[in-house]
């Protein structure tokens, strides 16, 4: 009876012990162009936190989601007291062309370039041009771990100017449609499958004649403002395995 005692209670204590265990180091493998600062920081722990298989899955899926890594997987060494996770890495600097024929049968194209992982800590950056009978460009900012893991910050800005038909009976005019808007967002993650944002955008429009035939009542010019807010929720419970889903 003694000794079945004794045995539970070693049985016990290994048990304590094994929870016990702390990550004495933590360690990326296949690293190209991420700096381990940016990884780390996704993380739900760091040195000396005791190891715990459920969060280190959810910070495998956290992984992947960056559009910076394709996969992420983690083994331990020293009994566990190394934690090392190998990421493979996705290319991010995407280049963007697009042709198409704009009104009058002039030739619109879009130019523009795109890094994902802009100096290897996670940031978008983009800008582009685009000529759709007028010129146009814009400008891209995002940080999905602003602050933390859990914040992101997203920043757009944009002109565009085209040529627009406007028809009143069997009249048709041409307008130059000009319109340009800053948009920014914040949102916040309540926990892996959750997220919460709130966003503001402006937006100016102007309208212009150019040519064609004149319309009755409609004005040479017209200016407008709006202002635009939003408030989303997204949940999101899949499990990515490569860029599978």
């Amino acid at each position: 009876m003694h000794k079945a005692l004794l045995l539970l209670f070693l049985l016990f204590c290994a048990s304590i012990k094994a929870q016990d265990r702390l990550i004495e180091s933590i360690t990326f493998e296949g690293l190209k162009k991420s700096k381990e600062q940016y990884l780390k920081k996704l993380l739900s722990f760091d040195n000396n936190s005791p190891i715990d298989s459920l969060i280190l899955a959810e910070d495998m899926i956290r992984l992947i989601r960056e559009p910076a890594i394709s996969h992420a997987y983690y083994y331990l060494e020293e009994n566990g007291k190394r934690l090392i996770i190998h990421i493979e890495e996705n290319k991010t600097l995407i280049p963007a062309v697009d042709l198409w024929q704009t009104l009058e049968n002039q030739l619109g194209y879009h130019l523009g370039v795109t890094d994902h992982n802009f100096i290897g800590k996670g940031y978008t950056v983009g800008a582009f041009y685009r000529r759709n009978n007028f010129a146009g460009f814009g400008l891209i900012l995002e940080n999905n771990n602003f602050i933390s893991a859990k914040h992101e910050l997203k920043f757009i800005a944009q002109q565009s100017e085209t040529l627009e038909p406007i028809q009143q009976d069997q009249l048709e005019a041409n307008y130059r449609y000009r319109i340009q808007s800053i948009k920014t967002s914040f949102g916040k993650e309540l926990n892996l499958k959750s997220k919460l944002y709130v966003g503001i955008g402006w937006f100016g429009e102007r309208y212009a004649f150019s040519h064609g035939e004149r319309l009755m009542g409609a004005p040479e010019k017209f200016n407008t403002t709006k202002l635009i807010g939003k408030v989303g929720y997204d949940y999101d419970a899949i499990v990515p395995y490569y860029y599978f889903q």
